[in-house]
């Protein structure tokens, strides 16, 4: 579950990063902009080498979910209503959703170890080649 807000701190620091948020001029985007995507494929990217690292370190391992909950805690940020922005939804139904998918993305990859053993698989071959 850190990983979700780990990665929600990070796409609100690269939202601040990428906009102008002076008072009256700037706004914060949603997930619909540009700049929202862009955010969420720097954090989606992270949290990719995150897993990567991972899998040459000894002990460790990478993990399809732990790649999901990144994903959904940078959509936490970029689904929120609050700040107003551009693109960023007037109602509640895409922040709850999110919150609903986290736990469920924990708790339901971890339950399914075959994705794991396909990632660890694939970044095998992409490391001996």
């Amino acid at each position: 579950m850190l990983h979700a807000a780990t990665h929600a701190v990070l796409a609100l620091l690269l939202l601040r990063a990428f906009t102008d948020l002076r008072p009256r001029t700037g706004a914060w985007p949603g997930l619909r902009t540009g700049c929202g995507w862009t955010v969420f494929a720097f954090a989606a990217a992270h949290g990719l080498f995150e897993e990567i690292v991972q899998f040459s370190v000894a002990g460790r391992s990478c993990s399809v979910g732990d790649l999901l909950l990144d994903m959904a805690g940078a959509a936490l940020v970029l689904l929120s209503p609050w700040p107003r922005g551009p693109a960023r939804p007037s109602a509640l139904l895409p922040l709850l959703l999110t919150l609903v998918c986290i736990p469920l993305l924990a708790f339901g990859a971890a339950s399914v170890p075959e994705l794991d053993g396909l990632l660890e698989q694939l970044l095998t071959q992409l490391t001996r080649g």
